[in-house]
């Protein structure tokens, strides 16, 4: 009993580890997915999954979606969560990455709306 006890408290205590060093300073992104509208025109930057299904089999990386919107998430230190989607502009250089893989971030919000309007300034490997 009390070895189950214990590799529950190990678990719990190593994924609540884990998830402060994934989701970094995520600490606006309350206030972001409350008050989209007032950071309308910003640059944001953020550190995101891709969301978008690019799967690595496939022979695609996120490098292909220049010129195209995708959809990236991220969470904050409560655990919101934040999907946007981000226009990728053509010649930016991109990281060779594919769905679920981390990266930062930096996009104007363009029309005060996480799903429309958001133009990438730069996407990094953490």
């Amino acid at each position: 009993m009390k070895i189950r006890i214990l590799n529950k408290l190990f678990i719990t205590a190593l994924c609540a580890s884990l998830t402060a060093c994934d989701t970094g300073d995520q600490s606006n992104i309350a206030d972001i997915i409350d008050n989209t509208s007032k950071h309308k025109g910003e640059s944001i930057t953020l550190d995101m999954v891709v969301d978008e299904e690019i799967m690595p089999g496939r022979g695609r990386t996120l490098r292909d979606y220049a010129g195209y919107e995708v959809k990236f998430h991220a969470y904050g230190p409560k655990s919101e969560r934040l999907d946007a989607v981000i226009m990728i502009p053509k010649g930016m250089d991109v990281p060779n990455v594919c769905y679920n893989d981390k990266v930062n971030v930096t996009f104007i919000c363009g029309e005060g709306d996480l799903l429309r309007g958001n133009v990438a300034e730069s996407i990094k490997r953490p």
